[in-house]
């Protein structure tokens, strides 16, 4: 087959096998799932997951990090795609899958290195870790939370708006 064209940078608003694999390579995830189905914890953003006893409360831990601009990665970045990702709801390509975020009750920071997840009712550990919180890939709050989803949509080649959208009155169209 012909090369395909990637389109969108934002993993959130991908329509194509390409699209999410190029969006991959620029984030790094919170939790690196190897072959095995495992957690490999030195390729994870997040160095450890405490669960409760009754599984319901799931305490993560993250590494040092920063962006490429020199700002912290922190919990608020995470907490950023989980509400990024309640905001997009049934259009985020993986809404519900690992109960994300439909079996999740409260999400909380707890410093900058660590955050919380509450579900609703308990959940397999296992599952929810490796389809759930792995959907959690930290992305930064600071550059991209000052768009709304639409112009998230807008702007999915053109993260800069180099190219910006014109104002309504000087489209062209009917």
């Amino acid at each position: 087959t012909p090369p395909a064209s990637v389109t969108s940078l934002n993993p959130f608003v991908v329509t194509s096998a390409y699209d999410a694999e190029a969006a991959s390579l620029l984030y790094y995830g919170l939790l690196w799932v190897n072959r095995a189905h495992k957690i490999d914890w030195s390729r994870s953003l997040a160095t450890k997951i405490n669960v409760s006893n009754n599984d319901t409360t799931f305490t993560v831990t993250m590494k040092p990090w920063t962006w490429s601009d020199g700002v912290p990665v922190t919990s608020k970045d995470v907490q950023y795609t989980y509400q990024l990702i309640k905001k997009l709801g049934v259009t985020y390509n993986a809404y519900g899958s690992g109960g994300m975020p439909t079996a999740v009750k409260a999400f909380k920071t707890l410093g900058p290195e660590q955050f919380q997840v509450v579900t609703k009712h308990p959940v397999n550990p296992d599952w929810f870790e490796l389809v759930g919180l792995n959907q959690l890939t930290p992305y930064p709050a600071h550059e991209w939370g000052k768009y709304s989803v639409n112009q998230m949509w807008r702007r999915q080649s053109d993260p800069d708006g180099s190219r910006g959208t014109p104002p309504a009155a000087c489209r062209r169209g009917p």
